[in-house]
């Protein structure tokens, strides 16, 4: 499986151009609704950017087997948590992510009959993965494979107390980028390498038959 890495700087900038582009296609909302808890950051800042209502909603599909994460049954909260009305009008619906697109395709049809008040329902997301069988209204990356999406804050997936009090999280926060960096690096001095030796080898099979032309 490939992998996608994300910081923070990049995932901050995706949410920015989701914010430009569901203002330049010129829809005006009431409301944002996110579901958490991939969504939660992306619908508040868009909230915060609109100055529109949030309300969030808990859905969740994914189970954790051992190391292994796989997609299961749907489930979804009973109720929206919002300080006023979201349920009415216009309404954004924000995610991080499609990946097969199934929680998307079943979670509208559940909110307009939960909701009936709501006149119109779009959703926005950073990601939709190839595989997708969804496509959300505004979406900044559309992704030519399926690769596995690290965001900064899955960071503190699978962590405890006891880790925080080591500083293990944190610390892994800081040495992953520079990790990365010297992995990188490293990748590019041996590909000039391997460019240097073959440089080389031509130049000496060049040397050799000039040699061999001039004893014969």
């Amino acid at each position: 499986m490939q992998h996608l890495y994300v910081d923070w700087a990049e995932y901050h900038r995706l949410i920015e151009r989701l914010a430009l582009s569901i203002h330049r296609s010129g829809w005006q909302f009431d409301s944002v609704i996110a579901l958490a808890r991939g969504g939660l950051r992306v619908g508040d800042l868009l909230s915060r950017i609109f100055d529109k209502p949030l309300g969030v909603l808990t859905t969740s599909s994914y189970r954790h087997t051992g190391n292994v994460v796989q997609q299961g049954e749907l489930k979804i909260g009973s109720t929206i948590s919002a300080a006023e009305d979201v349920t009415r009008g216009r309404v954004l619906l924000a995610d991080d992510l499609v990946d097969t697109g199934v929680t998307l395709e079943k979670l509208l049809p559940v909110m307009r009959s939960r909701h009936p008040e709501i006149t119109e329902l779009r959703t926005a997301v950073l990601w939709k993965k190839a595989v997708s069988v969804y496509t959300p209204d505004y979406c900044v990356c559309n992704l030519d494979d399926s690769p596995w999406i690290h965001q900064p804050f899955e960071l503190y997936e699978g962590c405890d107390i006891e880790a925080l009090e080591h500083g293990s999280p944190t610390q892994a926060a800081y040495a992953a980028p520079l990790i990365l960096l010297a992995q990188n690096r490293q990748e590019d001095r041996d590909k000039v390498s391997i460019q240097e030796d073959r440089l080389r080898s031509t130049q000496t099979k060049a040397d050799t038959e000039y040699i061999t032309r001039e004893l014969a």
